[in-house]
């Protein structure tokens, strides 16, 4: 009987459900009380409850714990709504005092503080205000959890760029209770006002400083990768091997999770039952193995504190202890309750947890090791059983050892495969190799950094001794990753698989390992795998495109990309947007998603219109990960990295106004822009413009050019249906006398939101509605697809749901 199972999963729905269904509070509660009247019928009536029957209450009642986050009631003071009220030319360089509500996180150029704000200054005026934000300082700052701080920040709300496929930053942040985030320029803008009086997690974070101190003093070389296992500080860790160890499935293994947790559980327990089977009494006198197991709570409650106990820390601290108290309990073998009460736990703390990956992927790996594990073990026995016991010592240690591991790590990579190809993209090739030689390591490194953490108060000096040695294990660890990251296909990036696919994967998996159990196993299987089957091809050629054209203009912030699918499934990639002073890759982050949510895995035609950072910083990630046919662009400037992506490998081809009309798929691409005889002297004039047109309708690429190109195509054919705004709407182009010339009836700006060149000008957005026209926005509107059967036009905003 596993009554916390059907629990766990109702409240879950409940959770789920809450997204998708509008109910007031009150409405919320009497249903409640409604579904609780059976459960208590049945308890009056028999003196019991029956799990089943408190499903239904369970599901309201994850639905009423997900309501304040969801739809939380926000005072007129709060952070969120003042900001709003703050005009664009004054939230740069707002002044804002609160409390520290945590422990900085310290990044590779930024360092994160989230504040609950007190007041806030605008127009030389303060004001009280409630309410997190989240803080990005460009720099270090000395601030503490605690203090009372004040910064010039640029304040917004939080907000995703608005596009198919992207990660919700918004709605990750707005689930924590945080409505606004701030940028700070430098760490010059943030002092603190008031020092916090130590309490005991202030204290805690003090003996997490002296330890980061302490490895930074030391003569090691992986001081950032070991701060990340012992006090949860990723920030150190390279770019590099962030990349190395994402390739091979093994990023989890620098980043404190369940494993690491359970690794101080497992080593505490193991040094407890050492010394407690030295004296014969207590062995005698107690159940020393259950005292030892109670015990471990200790060091790993203390592990917990040392990362400084966020979120996806506690999670992992919960569940470590929900085993330990069953097994204390003499539950340790009712595996599944014990993973739903845990999982119960932290949702009923932290109902908004089923959204996070790290949830998703603790409970999976979880719960695929207890159901799975077991099952491939006794298929292997089913196999290989004889009744004659092992003779051959290598083959019982490998029976005895290694095989164990190997089913382990089996089964969790079955578990999380899907869940990690539907919130990463990508499946490691060399994942179960590489996590059988890392995982045993980290169960080395973390009790080695352990001790020496333990030693440091003590005898520093051999505290230094065990961290080298530490440090010589995480050595080990890096190179044999590194060998496993260099091999050919690694890692593979993928579509985001659909959820009834994922569905249908477990569904297979469940009836292969228990087809020699009942017979319904084995009919069902082939049945399952022909529904994924069929389910994969409809989604992979679903969506292609073979009626019409249909062009897509991503929102990537500053800078601009544009996706035309043409009738027949062929696509062109114009452009690929980027970020100027900055690590993050529209292309990773933005285009690739967005192409992987279309089940698109081939670009046939990359066109960069001019060699300019906003244009090109996100082509090299499609190009090194999506099959690319051809590049085109105008030979003018360095592409840099992009150049070194395409060389040998693509075929390049330079265009320019003398190129010939391009047939592709029934629509006709000509290139009108730039000149053939002479370059125009300005580069964003030399821009590669292209004229699209399908049936009567047309759509006009025009890069960065301004008046002066503008000019100079007057006397083309450049009348079109649909206008990409020349530089992205500013004031010196769009010149009147060419939107004469165009006459579009739709224009579509590509711009950031509240950037700092104020594109688009106003008197350009005006020039676009005298001709009628009617104006779309990325930053306004997130990414604008707009779709032609070569008659009639339909656009289609992703934010807002309007068309023409």
């Amino acid at each position: 009987m596993r009554p916390l199972v059907p629990v766990l999963l109702s409240f879950a729905a409940g959770i789920i459900a809450a997204k998708s269904i509008s109910l007031s509070y009150q409405l919320t509660v009497v249903l409640l009380a409604l579904s609780l009247l059976p459960a208590i019928s049945l308890f009056l009536v028999r003196q019991r409850f029956n799990a089943l029957i408190v499903t239904a209450p369970f599901f309201m009642l994850g639905v009423l714990f997900i309501k304040p986050h969801l739809n939380p009631e926000l005072s007129p003071n709060h952070i969120k709504n003042i900001i709003r009220e703050i005009p664009f030319e004054n939230s740069i360089g707002t002044g804002i005092e609160g409390f520290v509500t945590g422990s900085p996180e310290a990044g590779h150029k930024r360092t994160r503080i989230c504040i609950e704000a007190r007041r806030i200054n605008y127009n030389g005026q303060w004001k009280d205000v409630e309410g997190k934000v989240l803080l990005s300082v460009y720099g270090n700052t000395d601030a503490k959890r605690g203090d009372y701080i004040g910064a010039l920040a640029n304040l917004r709300e939080p907000r995703n760029f608005g596009n198919r496929g992207e990660f919700d930053y918004k709605g990750r942040l707005n689930l924590q209770g945080i409505f606004a985030t701030g940028s700070v320029k430098n760490e010059r803008l943030i002092y603190t006002i008031k020092k916090a009086d130590p309490d005991f997690m202030g204290r805690i974070d003090g003996v997490r400083n002296s330890i980061s101190a302490f490895i930074d003093n030391s003569d090691i070389e992986n001081k950032g990768a070991l701060k990340a296992l012992i006090i949860a500080e990723e920030g150190g860790i390279g770019k590099g091997l962030r990349e190395t160890f994402k390739r091979t499935g093994t990023w989890h293994i620098i980043s404190i999770s369940g494993l690491h947790v359970g690794i101080v559980a497992v080593f505490s327990y193991t040094i407890f039952l050492f010394l407690f089977k030295q004296s014969e009494c207590l062995a005698l006198r107690y159940n020393i193995k259950k005292l030892s197991t109670i015990l471990s709570l200790v060091p790993v409650v203390f592990y917990g504190l040392l990362a400084g106990f966020p979120v996806p820390t506690q999670r992992a601290v919960i569940m470590v202890a929900a085993f330990v108290i069953a097994f204390a309990m003499n539950r340790g073998k009712d595996f599944y309750n014990t993973l739903a009460f845990a999982a119960l736990i932290i949702l009923l703390l932290y109902p908004y947890s089923i959204w996070d990956v790290s949830f998703q992927l603790t409970f999976a790996a979880m719960f695929s090791i207890v159901y799975i594990e077991s099952r491939l073990k006794n298929l292997i026995k089913q196999e290989k059983e004889d009744g004659k016991p092992e003779k051959n010592l290598i083959k019982k240690l490998f029976l005895k050892r290694v095989l164990p591991a190997l089913l382990v790590t089996i089964a969790a990579g079955i578990g999380i495969s899907p869940i990690v190809a539907y919130h990463f993209n990508q499946i490691s090739l060399t994942g179960l190799a590489a996590n059988l030689i890392a995982i045993p390591l980290t169960g080395v490194i973390v009790p080695l950094l352990f001790i020496s953490v333990l030693l440091i108060p003590l005898w520093a000096g051999l505290a230094s001794s065990v961290l080298f040695l530490a440090d010589i294990m995480f050595r080990l660890l890096a190179y044999i990753i590194s060998i496993f990251s260099a091999l050919p296909y690694a890692a593979k990036w993928v579509p985001s698989p659909a959820i009834i696919e994922i569905i249908l994967f477990y569904a297979i998996v469940i009836c292969l390992l228990n087809f020699r159990k009942n017979r319904i196993y084995a009919y069902s299987t082939p049945v399952i795998a022909a529904g994924f089957v069929f389910n994969w091809g409809y989604f992979n050629f679903s969506g292609m495109n073979t009626n019409g054209l249909k062009v897509t203009f991503l929102s990537v912030g500053q800078g601009e990309s544009e996706l035309i699918e043409f009738p027949g499934g062929k696509t062109m990639l114009i452009d690929g947007g980027g970020i100027f002073n900055s690590d993050y890759d529209i292309g990773e982050k933005i285009i690739a998603p967005f192409l992987w949510s279309k089940r698109i895995g081939r670009v046939d035609y990359m066109v960069l219109t001019h060699a300019q950072l906003d244009h090109m910083g996100g082509l090299k990630f499609i190009v090194e990960n999506f099959d690319v046919g051809e590049f085109w662009w105008n030979g003018e400037g360095s592409l840099d990295d992009l150049g070194e992506a395409v060389s040998g490998k693509v075929k390049t081809r330079i265009l320019d106004s003398s190129t010939e009309a391009i047939k592709i798929g029934g629509a006709d691409v000509r290139v009108i822009n730039p000149p053939h005889y002479e370059r125009l002297r300005d580069e964003n004039n030399n821009s590669l413009v292209l004229k699209v047109a399908y049936g009567d309708k047309s759509f006009l690429f025009t890069g960065d050019i301004g008046k002066e190109a503008e000019s100079s195509l007057l006397y083309k054919n450049i009348s079109s249906s649909v206008l990409k705004a020349p530089h992205h709407g500013s004031r010196y182009s769009s010149d009147k006398e060419f939107l004469q010339k165009v006459r579009p009836s739709v224009v579509v700006v590509s711009a950031g939101f509240r950037n700092i060149f104020n594109f688009p000008h106003k008197e350009t957005l005006e020039r676009y509605r005298s001709v009628g026209a009617k104006v779309f926005r990325t930053d306004e509107h997130g990414a604008v697809t707009i779709e032609t059967d070569g008659k009639s036009l339909r656009v289609e905003p992703y934010l807002t749901a309007e068309a023409l």
